[in-house]
């Protein structure tokens, strides 16, 4: 093989893993923050989009059962089911949605979905998944997204008279709810259970925070301040690292230890970190 054709290959893989790390989920999990900490009404929708789209694509691998092209295509290393592609899935609910959030500004739009469609292609570049695994994940992150605008658009001022109690209370049933449906559907021993108790429960903690946070009056204002988002995202990246390290050590206990260590992690954003702030700017 040519020497510079090793080195276009070598340079192309670089570079589809650099486009493929901003479809992963530590990525999103980092950057969702950030944007809630700028602007937390959209901040709270896409990580919402995100989540969910998260959750649809670990609960639907084992029910498909669909196999990742043969190893020896893999540049980057992979584990689980094919289909769909989580990765493709994430990356429509987070750039796709980004791109539709601020369709008037046309180049920056085209750049957030040329970004989504180039991870999704990433995934078929580094032999991970099929062409049908990424068609899929797009579809199902743009269904997502779509689905969350409407119920925004229809149903917020119905959401916003519901009371506080019944509001907390529906971020903590309605997330258990789809863990028992999970439980029915593909049981506890595959590995994307574990995904799916983790998602579910950083979904739960992050509604019932924004709940609780919005009762006290603690919600933070929006701001384009860079240093206001950056002490924000700080302590809110130490608190949920914190977390993280704790959920380490606790997890050889049982798998359900992710409950309450997740739930904490989505709550350490959207109300610990509002209550740091809050008492810091006193």
């Amino acid at each position: 093989m040519p020497h510079t054709l090793v080195i276009k290959m070598l340079l192309l893989n670089i570079i589809f893993k650099a486009i493929t790390f901003l479809g992963e989920e530590i990525f999103l999990l980092i950057i969702l923050p950030v944007v809630f900490f700028s602007r937390r009404r959209i901040g709270l929708k896409m990580a919402i989009s995100v989540l969910v789209s998260v959750y649809i694509a670990h609960l639907l691998k084992p029910i498909f059962r669909i196999p990742r092209p043969p190893k020896e295509r893999w540049k980057v290393t992979a584990s689980g089911y094919s289909f769909p592609s989580g990765h493709a899935a994430n990356s429509m609910a987070f750039w796709g949605y980004a791109a539709y959030l601020i369709r008037r500004r046309i180049v920056l739009s085209i750049l957030f979905i040329t970004v989504a469609l180039l991870i999704g292609y990433s995934r078929v570049y580094l032999g991970v998944h099929w062409w049908a695994d990424v068609i899929a994940g797009w579809i199902l992150g743009a269904v997502v997204f779509v689905i969350i605008e409407i119920i925004d658009k229809k149903y917020s001022s119905i959401i916003q008279h519901i009371n506080y109690k019944g509001k907390f209370l529906l971020s903590i049933i309605i997330p258990i709810g789809f863990i028992l449906a999970s439980i029915a559907l593909i049981g506890t021993s595959v590995s994307e259970f574990q995904a799916i108790l983790k998602v579910l429960s950083t979904l739960s903690g992050i509604l019932a925070g924004y709940v609780i946070a919005d009762e006290r009056k603690l919600l933070l204002a929006d701001t384009n301040n860079i240093k206001t988002i950056l002490i924000r995202s700080l302590i809110g990246l130490f608190l949920v690292i914190a977390l993280y390290i704790l959920y380490e050590v606790l997890k050889v206990l049982t798998i359900f230890i992710i409950i309450p260590i997740f739930w904490l992690i989505g709550v350490s954003v959207t109300l610990f970190t509002p209550y740091i702030i809050s008492r810091l700017a006193k």
